[in-house]
């Protein structure tokens, strides 16, 4: 059987997986101690964002939220109330738009407006920023070097928004993770019911297991190597990395090392 790949496809997959190419997230850091970061996408989105504060403190454990301009603008105050926690905050574009593929004065003109409204509650100086999706195209992560922003995508997403079993999410979770992993779960974009009834678990259970659960700048602040996922987890992205797999025989992914 013939398992040769027509050469445009590897063209294709060759671009998108170069060494140090432009789009490139960071999807966990790569060390043997037991730590990761908790980070929740979308919100802020009450009563939910509200409900899930109220477990993270009961808990004391650390997490990152990625907050998305339009419904920091819809919800000032549950935005505040994060913030006011003393809990990490990054941004997840103005909207749900995905901005792969999309012109350089769309994508900036998207990032303007999750700026102003990052402004609007206090923060100016924001970092972290994670695609809507956890997707961009080629060549779009100079956009974001260009604003001083740090593309964070995970390497453990269970599809919590699709799911209305609590048990499913922490086993999902539990069965991904290793040392260094970003997990991604949800406090907004619809009813999180089954999201906020797993956590307490999630949280008890990776402590059972030795995880230390720290914020992502708090993970990244440990040095060590970055583990890069150019293409990260969408259907788009699924399917080249099934490619690159395919043609290469290994995983779409790189590290190396930073600092002096």
């Amino acid at each position: 059987m013939n398992n040769l790949l027509p050469i445009p496809i590897l063209l294709l997959c060759a671009v998108v997986a170069l060494p140090g190419s432009s789009q490139a997230g960071i999807r966990r850091i790569k060390t043997s101690e037991k730590v990761v970061a908790l980070t929740f996408d979308d919100g802020p989105n009450p009563p939910f964002t509200e409900q899930l504060l109220a477990v993270l403190a009961k808990k004391r454990a650390k997490a990152t939220f990625f907050l998305i301009g339009k419904q920091i603008e819809a919800h000032p105050e549950t935005a505040r109330k994060i913030l006011a926690a003393g809990y990490e905050v990054g941004g997840h574009s103005y909207d749900w738009t995905t901005l792969a593929f999309k012109k350089k004065s769309f994508v900036n003109a998207q990032l303007d407006k999750m700026d102003a409204a990052f402004r609007g509650i206090g923060v100016t100086n924001l970092v972290l920023f994670r695609p809507p999706n956890g997707f961009l195209s080629f060549g779009q992560g100079k956009i974001l070097r260009e604003r001083h922003l740090e593309n964070i995508a995970a390497d453990v997403v269970v599809g919590d928004w699709k799911t209305t079993d609590p048990k499913k999410i922490q086993q999902r979770i539990l069965k991904k993770v290793r040392p260094g992993s970003i997990i991604v779960l949800h406090d907004g974009g619809g009813d999180r019911s089954a999201t906020l009834a797993a956590v307490p678990g999630i949280i008890d259970a990776l402590r059972n297991e030795g995880y230390k659960i720290l914020t992502v700048s708090g993970l990244l602040d440990l040095g060590g190597g970055l583990c890069l996922k150019p293409i990260t987890q969408c259907g788009v992205g699924i399917m080249f990395s099934r490619v690159w797999k395919a043609a290469c025989g290994q995983p779409m992914r790189r590290s190396f090392r930073v600092g002096p």
